[in-house]
């Protein structure tokens, strides 16, 4: 078993700078990530202040107690819709432009909240 060698004796070629191990990170992408993200939260957080009064003045629920399960059911059928939906999204942006795409869901977002 030999002994590992000390670090004065390693050669030079073995060692490589630390900027070629680091991978560049995408920053631009990165961003445009994290305002998607942050307006979709957004726009999904923006449901569950009046959803419960809805379900009451909608008449759905019979008593008190029921109001927050439909009001569960009404928001989870929310996240499905999406879930559906993104998948026929996503096939419409591979076959138009990205950036057209980009544009309309952003815009869209902008007039549910503006409308709401």
């Amino acid at each position: 078993m030999e002994d590992a060698p000390a670090p004065e004796e390693v050669s030079s070629e073995r060692i490589t700078s630390h900027t070629d191990l680091v991978t560049p990170l995408p920053r631009k992408r990165v961003v445009t990530l994290c305002l998607v993200l942050f307006g979709e939260s957004f726009v999904a957080s923006v449901l569950f202040p009046f959803v419960s009064f809805m379900v009451r003045d909608f008449g759905v629920a019979e008593d008190d107690e029921s109001i927050g399960y439909y009001a569960g059911y009404l928001a989870s059928a929310f996240f499905f819709g999406q879930f559906v939906s993104s998948f026929f999204w996503g096939w419409l942006r591979y076959i138009t432009f990205m950036r057209c795409m980009r544009i309309c869901s952003f815009s869209g977002a902008v007039i549910v909240l503006v409308v709401v």
